[in-house]
């Protein structure tokens, strides 16, 4: 089962880099050398931000602040699209 998520995600991670590449950040002249380069930052960044999001900001808004759970999952869902727009355009796709 594990095995099976993990595969999932990775595939999706590996669908949101593509994705990103040919619509936001193929303008930038970023041809295809250096694409694993990036691939491999695309990838680290997503899951420091995804581990961040989960176990920090989560656990500071419902037991920090005391917000509901839905809340402080919308909460953090936005803080961390922020910081992947800024991670993916200053660190992946330069």
């Amino acid at each position: 089962m594990q095995l099976g998520s993990g595969s999932l995600a990775s595939l999706a991670r590996l669908r949101d880099f593509t994705r990103r590449r040919l619509s936001s950040w193929d303008r930038t002249g970023a041809n295809r050398r250096g694409m694993l380069g990036r691939l491999i930052r695309f990838n680290l960044s997503t899951g420091i931000v995804s581990i961040a999001s989960n176990l920090g900001l989560m656990s500071l808004f419902v037991d920090g602040f005391g917000l509901h759970y839905l809340l402080a999952n919308l909460l953090s869902i936005g803080a961390c699209s922020l910081v992947h727009f800024f991670l993916s355009d200053q660190f992946v796709f330069v």
